[in-house]
């Protein structure tokens, strides 16, 4: 199993609430640095948006505030990926403290008393080491999550 891990053969999905309206479909090819090492190794991330919101609430200099559900598919295992690619397209995940915006997390815990990084990991998919066959682990949406979803996005959590 870990050999699969380390060759890639893994697939992994996310659930991401982040800032701002993305583009339908993305890929996010940015290198990032071992925190340890500071080598800087190969990262890739594709993003396909599910959903997007504009609700009447104001924020910096705007009178709205805009958001999308993204389903996050890395094809490298970086550490803190996800996050670190998220930020560095300018659509960081909300509460996220190291990588994401401080006042947008200051924002959703005074509008919506939620302190919870909105990053769900949703499915894996593997080769069963012995039989060979395809196995595919689906996470149930956690109850902060799941709660978000609907404040922002209304109905469009049945499908999470």
């Amino acid at each position: 199993m870990q050999q699969q891990f380390m060759d890639g053969h893994v697939q992994k999905k996310y659930l991401a609430i982040v800032r701002g309206y993305t583009p339908d479909e993305q890929t996010i090819d940015y290198a990032l640095k071992h925190p340890d090492t500071g080598v800087v190794q190969d990262a890739v991330t594709h993003l396909k948006t599910e959903h997007r919101t504009e609700i009447p609430l104001p924020f910096g200099k705007h009178a709205t505030s805009r958001y999308s559900l993204v389903e996050l598919t890395p094809t490298t295992g970086r550490m803190h990926q996800l996050r670190k690619h998220m930020a560095h397209i300018l659509h960081p995940i909300i509460g996220d403290r190291p990588h994401g915006c401080n006042k947008q997390n200051k924002l959703f815990l005074e509008q919506f008393d939620m302190n919870t990084m909105l990053l769900h990991a949703q499915q894996l998919t593997f080769t069963h080491p012995e039989t060979t066959e395809e196995i595919t682990v689906t996470a149930p949406v956690q109850a902060e999550f799941s709660r978000m979803a609907e404040v922002l996005f209304g109905s469009t959590t049945e499908k999470i």
